[in-house]
């Protein structure tokens, strides 16, 4: 039987972060909120779920040479072979921040 191909996906992995107000939004003043972070972006979400279904399976992507984008790394490569993402020097890794009302539903 002939070696298992490999699974690529190319495109973006990035820092998916949440914020939900802990009251009521009032305009005008300061809010508790509490935070999540993920690792997100389409083509690394898809790479982690192939992984995670023990498929062989690499990553072509971009992430800042900093914190966001070590961190992407240091999750992603659990499952993915991570050796193609490029740290790219003086940039910021890609994020997506949502803020949720108390009631996890989009205030902005």
């Amino acid at each position: 039987m002939g070696k298992a191909a490999s699974i690529v996906c190319i495109g973006g992995a990035n820092v998916d972060r949440k914020a939900r107000l802990l009251a009521p939004f009032q305009l005008g003043t300061s809010h508790p909120v509490t935070t999540t972070q993920t690792a997100g972006g389409v083509a690394r979400n898809v790479a982690e779920n192939l992984g995670r279904l023990a498929q062989p399976v690499s990553l072509v992507s971009a992430v800042g040479d900093d914190h966001d984008g070590q961190w992407l790394i240091d999750v992603t490569s659990r499952y993915v072979n991570t050796s193609f993402i490029v740290r790219t020097p003086k940039a910021n890794t890609g994020t997506y921040t949502a803020v949720l009302d108390e009631d996890r539903k989009s205030v902005v």
